[in-house]
């Protein structure tokens, strides 16, 4: 049988006390308690009711914080913008300029770049308190991608599908490399921005759903693909290396969630209720997914869950 230095290419250490600081994985001897330790992750993520929105809609747009989210828009369609303060969801009486759904966005409450949609032309910024009509998309897109800030984000693919990406700078877009697949995005944050995005199709085409491609800045990479072959997912993450992906349509409703750790993507804690089509924001630590279509009766949900990730722990390893 392998030995864990034949597993892992290292030695077990042999110390006095357990370590201040572990990575997922890591195993020693702790000399004063006369026990093996081990450092993992235990569980898995999980999700609590939080407040409920204003107006239960779809296909909005959505981004910023699981304690400062904001949506906006969507409906058939809507203008209609709400904050997230972490507990409740306020009306804000700032109104888009053009109502629309099926649009995508970046940044955060009070920094925000939103274009697309149906209507499919025109751009939109939101400073916290007013939207601003900003330089169109350079083509008619919708259920677009978008990862970043309102000075500095990357658009991405889309319905049709699309494959185009385009970098927004705070004033103009800018032409980059196409992704190797086109096809409609899941609503939500995947990434940092222009150095760092997660496109993860949720497109209702067959055979592109959960597909995923890796932005470095220059160019795309075919990465894992999604177990949950679903499309209208809520997203959240703001780094590459951590972000979750929930519910969507497989083709019925589904609870399903998936981490991703930049490399693959792995089943963490369902959603309490099912739901597709709604809005996400937050990080792959402390997420948002909230609105969209449900299962339930009436159709449209109103319903916010708040995600946690599983911690790290430190265990005793015994022979039973």
């Amino acid at each position: 049988m392998a030995n864990y230095n034949q597993i892992r290419g290292l030695r077990v250490k042999y110390l006095s006390a357990d370590p201040a600081t572990s990575e997922s994985g890591q195993v020693w001897y702790n000399s004063t308690t006369g026990s093996l330790r081990a450092a993992g992750i235990i569980g898995l993520g999980t999700w609590a009711s939080g407040g409920g929105l204003n107006s239960a809609r779809t296909n909005g747009c959505s981004g910023g914080l699981q304690t400062a989210a904001l949506y906006a828009g969507g409906g058939s369609p809507g203008a209609v913008t709400e904050l997230y303060n972490g507990s409740t969801w306020t009306t804000s009486p700032a109104t888009m300029n053009t109502a629309r759904f099926n649009m995508r966005g970046a940044g955060t409450q009070t920094s925000y770049i939103m274009t697309g949609g149906d209507p499919a032309t025109g751009a939109e910024s939101f400073n916290g308190s007013a939207w601003s009509n900003e330089t169109a998309y350079p083509v008619s897109v919708s259920l677009i991608g978008a990862a970043g800030t309102d000075s500095a984000a990357v658009f991405f693919g889309g319905g049709t599908p699309i494959t185009i990406t385009n970098y927004w700078n705070g004033s103009s877009w800018s032409n980059q490399s196409s992704a190797n697949q086109g096809g409609a995005a899941n609503n939500g944050p995947l990434g940092a921005g222009q150095s760092d995005a997660v496109f993860l199709s949720g497109t209702e085409l067959t055979g592109l759903q959960g597909r995923t491609q890796l932005w470095d800045g220059s160019s795309w990479t075919t990465s894992g693909t999604a177990s949950t072959q679903g499309d209208s997912r809520s997203n959240m993450g703001t780094v590459g290396t951590n972000c979750v992906s929930a519910g969507g349509r497989t083709p019925s409703y589904t609870t399903a969630a998936e981490a991703f750790n930049g490399t693959a993507w792995s089943t963490t804690g369902s959603l309490a209720s099912p739901k597709a089509a709604g809005g996400g924001a937050g990080t792959g630590a402390a997420g948002l997914a909230f609105g969209g279509n449900s299962s339930g009766s009436p159709d449209v949900t109103a319903i916010t869950e708040e995600f946690t990730e599983a911690t790290a722990a430190t265990k005793t390893i015994t022979t039973s």
